[in-house]
């Protein structure tokens, strides 16, 4: 850097930037894209620096730029790319192509060289992107955010490029990314590219199925050998006595060897239990820190204090020096104008942990004197920051659900490592000890006496201990709601865990303790002040609503219910107010229980209260896109507001049409979310007629704007289940729009129902109200109610607004998910365990498998042989097993080194088993099997590590078999020196609507849906509309083929075409004819050059009414279908309806079920439903109604009749 730091540029250039810019990037560690280059350093600093990086010592720039120095000049090998780095390296240019901030996630464990893989990542593209690490304290966002948004500016507005930013904190990058794009909103930046990609790496040991890179403790063949070539090098330059000290490199070379970590501390043995030496003690020090805290260290002088006033003879000795016999173990290393000190690898602290505790060394009595002896007076953070780690957080575990076992999720584990550790491998109270002192030493942190509460609760069940600690965390940190929390669970588990029969009374007192904790939680929790979640010693800036206070209240609810039913069905009138406790006082035995009257008055509208707030908070939204709400939540709130809303309205209610709000309470649909979810909770249609007739009642009676838009929504829900609306049902529309336009103040429901209702529709064109203002209120609205509540969560869309008029259009999120079947079982069982399809057994939903393109297909299966058949997919089980998969592209693929022999022979699918386990899948294949030999095949796996290609051992007409199958991107490939082979192929046909003279676009496509989807989405982007004509019968060899037609005025471009599945772009043959009035025939040549004869391989006959707007035929000018037009007529006078029926099933319109329920239907009503799920399904559906009457012999003078009269 002889003429400065200076930063890449967008276009690939450098800028040279100043002092004042490199000094206001104070949180950030910057690597310029000129990093080093000009410099000279001292051979002895490059050499300690390679040395300490081999031994242990995390990575420097410096290292990285030794080894290209050291292969330029011949003398080293290349640095070594762990598995993983291409798709890293990939994934971040692909990013850069995106707009907004996006992200790249490596997940690797302990010790594996994730690190270092992210830091080569980033040197390697120095040059392209500005890259930097977050080194900085993270709790000032805004801080960070402000310094990102400086290093993309640096330089002049010609002169931007998008940051790499590498940091190890995933549970920042949401509310990072919300600061960065305000700050550049603030600065009114104009960005052309992405501002900054996020490369979020995360040490992570317990991971569900990830889309991300993660690297494990295991080396491939590739990396072996490697670190076999880099080792040869090593041992060259160094000698063999040097290298056995490197244990960092050597742990990695021997792919994480136990005996060869054994070995290495062997050094360590015997360890004295009294009277342990400084050095022993140490190393027990670094050790517990280092196995159970990654990252961590302690500071040199730390470390030389524990030989003060102690080891005279030692005089000024370095650490190193001190520390013989077992210098080697550990390393030291400056970073931040600080010499760190660490064991060399945690497989090494593991280990001498381990073989300390085995002397009687244990870890309780480590941790014990690490607070002793280095937590005396003012801690630095740094080390705070670890002891906290080690003692209080609680990394994630996965969890299978014993009831389901394809639920698969993610939770912390009960206390942090250590804890579960010493409670395991010594006892519950030596867990307790340590914390206990913990507690003390951190006389204000409230994090240490809040796990010790959880520990005398959980495991102890010493609730008065539980009490007393959680009381002084909660002293600690009076306004932080999660802290409360704790208090809360200690009461409701006494309660929960007391021993049976216990009296009302004492029932009572716990559940008063514990009702008060947890509404004092809410009361925290809906202070808005309070914006930071506190948890585990973590701070993390944060809107998430604390919900525990409310959820544990109901909890606690009912326990009481149960605890007190089960003695006394009395109680069950008294807590659902249906008669006043002191009028029974008698019956319960207890006159001293009046003392709790005020409670159990309180009871059943608190519950209703929290109800309703779990019903909104729980239909309305989710923690994010991809994941649900735990299953208890519903299920035990469910619970507690059936018990408390019991069979009668509270004795003291008499309003207007209280016995029906109290029958729609009964039926959990007393409120506009419960009404909402209905079609979520799988009602009947009985149930959505008793509950849409009680709102109707409700309404009659009452004057209530609530009342009034539940009703709607009610009717609105029992469309979806095909019941017409009412003739009355227009009036209450009309009342609604009188109240028209909503006050501001009104509830999100009310004015979302104006949107859907006022929404203009195709015809309508504008709206009868102001939309932007609706819109604008509907969104303060949202701010004013809900915004608190969901702000951190997913909003669950609750209706779509589709084709059609009125309230036609508007589809429930039910309906619409149903048709997508976006989770669905799609399976076809296969007899006999062969794979010959019984198409008795087909599943095929002909609507939705377009739908199915871009999204993921998830399917769950018993044990046995099954095909999906969207996919051709199959598969072979022994037991259940979970599974989804999505169609995607070869682009990416085909031009990887891997790759450049094969072609695609298959679509390609990323699967992903959610649990249990395939034996076998069967990939589908669009190769004619007859023309080719087994050896031409292969399957592709993509990986951390890349791509590779793997041969098959069976190939079967249709499908490719793989045995105990791992799965990422895979797909069927065959070599291209097989080019000659017979492939099945398909004709897409496409005409364009938006020129003079008619134009086709006809392709030749592979069997794959992904690559079908691209062509129509191309082509409806121009406005095109298909043609549908039948495929080739025969498989066509992959050669010259040539589109001919049977008129002269014609024109096809190009004349000819190469079948290949080579071309990123699929080029088409275009079909141009200028004055086109009548059919004509299209026909494809297929060359044969060793006779220079050409054959038809497909011929089809274009008709006029192919290419002709169809509208003429059954649609007129306002775009009504003809089976819309003719509705009545159609109802009233069509009797066959059997082979209506029996034509729509054959042709996969309506299920067998739906086939089943409709032919118990009369002939008027079946016609009715026929007519109305045709046209939920859009043109097609109504297209195949028309063309299925057109083609009746006995129908035909209804629909000439009908066609005249428009």
């Amino acid at each position: 850097m002889a003429n400065g730091p200076a930063l890449s540029t967008a276009k690939r250039g450098e800028i040279y930037v100043g002092s004042e810019i490199r000094d206001s990037l104070i949180l950030l560690d910057v690597l310029y894209a000129n990093q080093f280059e000009g410099e000279s350093f001292d051979p002895s600093l490059l050499e300690q620096t390679e040395e300490n990086f081999y031994r242990g010592a995390p990575p420097k720039w410096l290292n990285f730029y030794i080894s290209e120095q050291l292969e330029s000049d011949g003398i080293g090998t290349p640095f070594i790319k762990r598995d993983g780095y291409s798709t890293l390296a990939v994934q971040t240019a692909q990013r850069r192509k995106r707009p907004g901030i996006s992200t790249v996630k490596l997940y690797h464990q302990t010790g594996c060289g994730g690190t270092t893989l992210a830091m080569q990542v980033l040197w390697d593209m120095r040059k392209t992107f500005r890259c930097a690490v977050l080194t900085g304290s993270s709790s000032d966002i805004t801080k960070v955010a402000k310094e990102v948004v400086n290093l993309f500016t640096a330089g002049s507005r010609g002169h931007q490029n998008t940051v790499l930013l590498l940091l190890n904190d995933d549970q920042i990058l949401e509310n990072l990314q919300d600061s960065i794009m305000m700050e550049i909103a603030e600065q009114s930046i104009d960005t052309f590219m992405p501002v900054v990609i996020f490369f979020s790496c995360v040490r992570k040991n317990a991971l569900l199925q990830s889309d991300h890179v993660v690297l494990k403790p295991a080396l491939s063949d590739t990396e072996k050998q490697k670190f076999n070539e880099k080792k040869e090098e090593l041992h060259r330059r160094f000698g063999s006595k040097q290298c056995k000290q490197f244990h960092g490199f050597n742990i990695l070379q021997t792919n994480f060897s136990q005996y060869y970590v054994k070995q290495a501390c062997k050094v360590i043995c015997p360890v004295p239990r009294a009277k342990r030496p400084k050095r022993i003690q140490l190393v027990g020090f670094l050790s517990l820190l280092n196995a159970y805290v990654p990252g961590s260290y302690l500071l040199e002088n730390q470390c030389l204090d524990l030989f003060k006033h102690k080891d005279y003879r030692f005089g000024e000795l370095p650490l190193e020096d001190r520390m013989k016999p077992f210098s080697n173990l550990i390393i030291t290393f400056q970073q931040d104008t600080e010499n760190r000190v660490r064991m060399a690898h945690p497989m090494i602290a593991q280990c001498c942990t381990e073989l300390m505790a085995e002397a009687g060394v244990t870890r309780s009595d480590t941790a014990r004197n690490i607070l002793n002896h280095l937590c005396r007076d003012e801690v630095p953070p740094f080390l705070l920051g670890f002891v906290k780690d080690m003692l209080t957080k609680r990394e994630m575990k996965i969890k299978e659900n014993p009831i389901n076992s394809t639920e698969i999720t993610e939770e912390p584990e009960r206390f942090s490592r250590l804890i579960l550790d010493i409670q395991k491998k010594e006892s519950e109270t030596e867990s307790a000890s340590v914390l206990k002192l913990a507690s003390k030493k951190f006389d204000q942190d409230p994090y240490f006496p809040q796990a010790l509460a959880r520990l005398y609760y959980i495991e102890l069940k010493d609730y008065n201990q539980a009490e007393l600690w959680a009381s002084r965390a909660k002293q600690r940190d009076p306004q932080n709601s999660f802290i409360a929390d704790t208090l809360g669970q200690v009461h409701k588990n006494h309660l929960k865990n007391t021993d049976s029969p216990v009296k009302p009374r004492k029932i009572l007192q716990l559940a008063t303790k514990a009702i008060d904790a947890f509404k004092d939680e809410e009361r925290l929790a809906d202070n808005k002040q309070e914006t930071d979640m506190k948890e585990d010693g973590k701070t993390k800036v944060s809107h998430v609503f604390n919900t525990r206070g409310q959820f544990g209240y109901l909890q606690v609810c009912n326990l009481v219910y149960d605890r007190l039913v089960s003695q006394n069905e009395t109680w069950k009138r008294v807590l659902t107010k249906a008669v006043p406790m002191g009028s029974v006082l008698e019956l319960l035995g207890d006159r001293k229980l009046f003392r709790f009257n005020v409670l159990i008055i309180s009871l059943r509208d608190e519950v209703e209260k929290k109800c309703d707030f779990f019903n909104k908070y729980l239909t309305y939204s989710k923690p994010d896109m991809m994941k649900d709400d735990a299953t208890y939540i519903p299920r035990d709130t469910s619970d507690c507001y059936r018990k408390y809303v019991g069979d009668s309205p509270p004795k003291h209610v008499k309003e207007k049409g209280a016995e029906f709000i109290q029958k729609l309470k009964q039926n959990q649909a007393g409120t506009s979310a419960a009404v909402l979810s209905c079609l979520d909770r799988k009602y009947s249609e009985s149930e959505l007629k008793e509950i849409t007739a009680r709102w109707k009642k409700i309404v009659e009676c009452k004057n209530s704007i609530t009342a009034l838009i539940n009703y709607i929504f009610a009717h609105i829900i029992l469309r979806h289940v095909g019941i017409m609306y009412s003739r009355s049902f227009h009036k209450f529309l009309g009342e609604f729009r009188q109240k028209m336009p909503l006050n501001p103040n009104d509830g999100p429901e009310q004015h979302m129902l104006a949107l859907l209702l006022y929404w203009p529709t195709d015809s309508q064109g504008k709206c009868d109200f102001d939309l932007s203002e609706l819109i604008h209120r509907m969104h303060c609205s949202y701010e004013n109610t809900y915004k608190t509540y969901f702000g951190s969560r997913h909003l669950c869309p609750l209706f779509f607004i589709g084709k059609g008029e009125d309230l036609n259009r508007i589809v429930h999120r039910n309906s619409f998910c149903s048709v997508l079947c976006v989770v669905m079982m799609l399976l076809v069982p296969i007899q006999n365990k062969t794979f010959c399809v019984n198409s008795e057994f087909t599943v095929n939903f002909s609507n939705v498998v377009i739908c199915f393109h871009f999204h993921k297909i998830s399917l769950q299966s018993e044990a046995g042989h099954f095909e999906c058949s969207v996919s051709s997919l199959r598969w072979v089980c022994k037991k259940k097993v979970s599974f989804k998969y999505h169609f995607s592209s070869w682009d990416e693929h085909r031009e990887k080194p891997s790759c450049v022999d094969y072609m695609p022979a298959g679509p390609l699918l990323d699967i992903t088993v959610t649990s249990g386990k395939m034996e076998e899948v069967h990939l589908p294949h669009w190769i004619d099997h007859n023309s080719t030999v087994s050896d031409m095949f292969a399957v592709l796996h993509v990986d951390t590590s890349g791509d590779f290609v793997k041969k098959v051992s069976q190939v079967t007409s249709s499908h490719v078999k793989s045995c105990q199958p791992t799965f990422s991107p895979t797909g069927v490939m065959i070599l291209k020196k097989f080019l000659k082979v017979k492939v099945h192929y398909e004709v897409l046909i496409y005409k364009t609507t938006k020129k003079e003279f008619l134009t086709l676009h006809v392709y030749l496509v592979p069997p794959d849906p992904f690559v079908k989807k691209e062509v129509e989405k191309n082509e409806k982007s121009y406005g095109s509309e298909i043609i549908p004509k039948p495929n080739p019968n025969e498989s066509l060899q992959t050669q010259d083929h040539f589109l001919t037609a049977d008129k002269d005025t014609v024109k096809i471009t190009p004349k000819k075409l190469n079948l290949t599945y080579e071309r990123r772009t699929l080029n088409y043959f275009e079909v141009f004819l200028r004055s086109a009035d009548g059919d004509f025939d299209l026909r494809l040549e297929s060359e044969q050059k060793e006779n220079s004869r050409r054959d038809t391989v497909w011929t089809c006959t274009l008709r006029k009414g192919d290419y002709k707007s169809q509208r003429s035929d059954h649609e007129q000018a306002s775009g009504q279908h003809f089976v819309e037009r003719h509705r009545t007529d159609l109802i009233n006078r069509v009797k066959d309806t059997g082979h209506i029926l029996d034509d729509l099933k054959k042709r996969r319109l309506i299920s067998d079920e739906m086939y089943d329920d409709l032919s118990e239907k009369s002939t008027h009503n079946q016609m009715r439903k026929i007519i109305n799920l045709m046209t939920n399904v859009g043109t097609t559906g109504k297209d195949a109604l028309y063309e299925i009457l057109q083609g009746m012999k006995n129908m035909r003078p209804l629909i000439s009749e009908l066609e005249e009269s428009g």
